[in-house]
């Protein structure tokens, strides 16, 4: 019954945290094609809000293997091209 007490309490007390209504702004994470992908500034291209939509717009890319394939054979030689036109970009 303590347990029960204590679940319930953390509950309310997470739940009472969450209801402030400050300014936390939640994007809606809509598909990005690759075409517009690479479009992006360097400094939002390799994020993980852009990477996740990037992977969502392509149902090949669902399972975890398939987008480490994809990140191997497409992000990751692009994002070495960018750190070499913009050596600021963090690696």
């Amino acid at each position: 019954m303590k347990r029960l007490r204590e679940l319930v309490g953390a509950l309310v007390v997470s739940a009472a945290m969450g209801c402030g209504g400050g300014g936390v702004e939640v994007k809606p994470l809509t598909p990005l094609s690759f075409e517009e992908w690479k479009q992006l500034p360097v400094d939002q291209k390799y994020e993980t809000f852009n990477l996740d939509r990037l992977r969502l717009s392509d149902p090949s890319l669902a399972t975890d293997e398939a987008w480490d394939a994809f990140v191997q054979k497409n992000i990751l030689p692009m994002r070495r091209r960018d750190n070499m036109r913009n050596p600021a970009m963090p690696r």
